[in-house]
């Protein structure tokens, strides 16, 4: 009876373990630290946000960081400066110093994306240029691999309104390996009198970034809007793309092996001054933002649209917050979390007062179930209190690092040069051996990382295999299990320790 009673207990653990080890493999750290405006630090590493001690961070729309495979931040930038994870600037991105405001006051202007072929540096993506950190410089706090550090990867249009807009995004090719870098650009139609925009998408590869598409959208459909603001986001999937404008919302189908935007989803044309969006986890919700940080007047509203039509044929819209814009707090941007929960950050517009501190600014906004449709999705404007501190409207621009080779897709859009090897031809991981009193040799890249699990899905131990060593003597005995990532492959071992 008590054998069975134990047996039973420890059928339940290991079927907490799997799902927790599930779980951990589809998890993306890299996105674990939030850093915005306000000196703000926000870390989801235990899977709900935590306010840390604050680093110097100062900007107004453009942010990103990235962390590590561990979930530790290694650096961020607000599309000028670069922060180390300490809060100390490494550099400046190049640009002259009178542009600084102006680069950090662009929707979408920075991301990051790591260095495909060599783990230790990261590409901070602008508009048409990019720029390199090299995590071996500076005792491994990082530094700019060039000086001047920008690197121009597209010159055909300037800076400008009539130019580059403020949408700036990327996603992972379908290979698994390469990533889509999509950005737009407005043009004025002298003809008919109107203002239009181009979508232009550019592959990078081993080889760099490469202009490879141009697409017209209808986004600016009358003379004198040519506004660039608000956001373009890509779907978790990514089979889906969002852009906001001060014109409406768009949402159409996006092919990860051309780098093309597909069939219209849903256009709505008859709102205007939008800015933030989002989409839910499932995909099946987009969120959008009307607001007054534009005009510095008019309301202040979070919109829900059903992209699943109804049983009249219909894209449900339902008003999930409403506020007026004469106090001078403006809804910012919208990002999805690694908690899965969308956070709306709200900043201040009006000349002279965007010290004011409030509850609408020292807070984030919280959509807490945005799966589900209408009100019941649960929005609280006074989600995430930032201890005293306030924000502006940026939130860090984060992609899907976790997103692998779309399945079923052969996707040699480039002569088979950027397929990512099957399983069955790269080379064989091991550890060994499988039972021991606690030492276990790993046969695999330097560059993995290593992390060791126990029955209850808790990680006990954690490494580089730098030493291809892994000393689990300190623990007690029992079944174990060992997680090994590096670059975009990863492989699970069972060890037992006598």
């Amino acid at each position: 009876m008590v054998m069975s009673f134990l047996t039973q207990r420890m059928a339940l653990a290991m079927q907490v373990f799997l799902f927790l080890f599930s779980a951990s493999i589809y998890a993306q750290p890299e996105n674990n630290n939030w850093l915005i405006d306000g000196d703000n630090w926000i870390d989801f590493n235990s899977g709900v946000p935590v306010v840390r001690e604050p680093l110097e961070f100062s900007t107004t729309e453009a942010a990103a960081s990235i962390s590590d495979s561990l979930g530790n931040l290694i650096f961020y930038t607000n599309g000028y400066e670069v922060y180390n994870r300490l809060g100390q600037v490494i550099s400046n991105l190049g640009f002259p110093p009178v542009d600084s405001d102006g680069l950090q006051s662009i929707t979408n202007g920075v991301l990051i994306l790591p260095q495909i072929g060599n783990p230790n540096q990261y590409r901070i993506i602008s508009l048409g240029q990019y720029a390199i950190v090299d995590m071996t410089l500076n005792g491994g706090l990082g530094g700019m691999l060039e000086t001047p550090s920008r690197i121009f990867f597209d010159t055909d249009f300037p800076m400008t309104d009539l130019g580059f807009s403020e949408k700036n995004h990327a996603i992972r090719h379908a290979n698994g390996r390469d990533w889509w870098i999509i950005q737009l650009r407005l043009f004025r139609d002298y003809e008919n009198d109107v203002f239009d925009s181009v979508i232009v998408s550019y592959l990078y590869d081993l080889t760099g970034i490469h202009k490879v598409n141009e697409q017209r959208v209808n986004l600016y459909s009358s003379p004198g809007i040519t506004s660039s603001y608000g956001e373009l986001i890509f779907s978790k999937s990514g089979d889906k793309v969002a852009i906001t404008s001060g014109r409406g919302v768009a949402v159409y189908y996006f092919d990860r092996c051309a780098g093309i935007l597909g069939d219209e989803v849903v256009h709505l044309d008859s709102i205007s001054s939008l800015y933030g969006c989002a989409f839910s986890p499932s995909g099946r919700f987009i969120y959008f933002t009307k607001t007054s940080g534009i005009t510095l007047s008019g309301n202040n509203v979070l919109y829900q649209l059903d992209l699943e039509e109804d049983q009249y044929g219909m894209n449900v819209l339902t008003e999930i917050y409403r506020r007026d814009g004469s106090n001078a707090f403006a809804n910012g941007q919208l990002e999805l979390a690694p908690d899965d929960k969308i956070y709306m950050a709200v900043g201040c517009y009006v000349a002279g007062t965007c010290l004011l501190f409030s509850a609408l600014n020292m807070n984030l906004s919280v959509i807490n179930s945005p799966d589900l449709p209408g009100l019941s999705c649960d929005f609280d404007t006074l989600g995430l209190y930032l201890n005293g501190r306030r924000t502006m409207s940026a939130l860090p621009n984060t992609v899907n690092y976790a997103l692998g080779p779309l399945e079923g897709s052969d996707c040699d859009t480039l002569g088979g040069s950027t397929a990512v090897p099957e399983t069955a031809t790269l080379p064989q991981w091991q550890i060994t051996p499988a039972v021991s009193t606690g030492w276990y040799s790993f046969n695999g890249p330097d560059q993995a990382k290593l992390l060791v699990y126990d029955v209850w899905g808790r990680t006990v131990w954690q490494g580089s295999a730098t030493s291809q060593q892994i000393d689990l003597t300190a623990l007690p005995s029992g079944l174990y299990l060992v997680q090994a990532k590096w670059e975009d492959r990863q492989q699970a071992f069972r060890v037992v320790k006598q």
